[in-house]
């Protein structure tokens, strides 16, 4: 073999075998349950959709067992967020406990609004509610793939009741 055919050869070996070139670097795992889940649940929290939308694929799930609603795919999760931020002028969260399990991470948190005079009949300003809440997250390969999130809907009834209003229907 010629000493020209000899170097050809050796160029065309894969870059992983050749002595001189280093084999590349793995990708590096995803982040833990819990760092992501932290991370998701204040975009969550604040309304960033865009920040949010970094957190889900197409086969997310998100739940809201009480309203029936079930959602998979990030558009539609999406949509469905930003329909909801129109009631709120200003919202906190303030998380009172956390859980961890493996793939899954759990908050009890409040949420607390100062609602929309528009979003209520009758229209009234200044309504402030503590609404308390639970998100169970399972999160996987760095996303979160499957969200209920349940909220103490007799609470936000109770409070409703002293201020005498009503969430507005739909299209009204």
């Amino acid at each position: 073999m010629s000493v020209l055919t000899m170097l050809l050869l050796s160029l065309w070996r894969p870059y992983a075998q050749h002595p001189t070139v280093p084999a590349p670097k793995p990708a590096p795992a995803p982040a833990p349950a819990p760092e992501v889940a932290e991370k998701y649940m204040a975009a969550f929290t604040r309304g960033d959709i865009a920040k949010m939308k970094t957190f889900y694929s197409e086969d997310s799930l998100y739940e809201d067992p009480y309203t029936g609603v079930w959602l998979r795919g990030t558009d539609l999760i999406l949509k469905h967020y930003e329909a909801r931020l129109p009631y709120a002028d200003r919202q906190h969260t303030i998380v009172r406990r956390k859980m961890e399990s493996g793939d899954y991470v759990v908050f009890f948190y409040e949420l607390r609004v100062r609602a929309k005079a528009e979003a209520f009949e009758p229209e009234k300003d200044k309504m402030h509610f503590v609404i308390p809440k639970v998100a169970v997250l399972r999160i996987r390969d760095g996303k979160v793939m499957h969200h209920v999130d349940q909220t103490d809907l007799q609470s936000f009834d109770r409070q409703m009741k002293q201020y005498g209003v009503q969430l507005k229907k739909s299209g009204q």
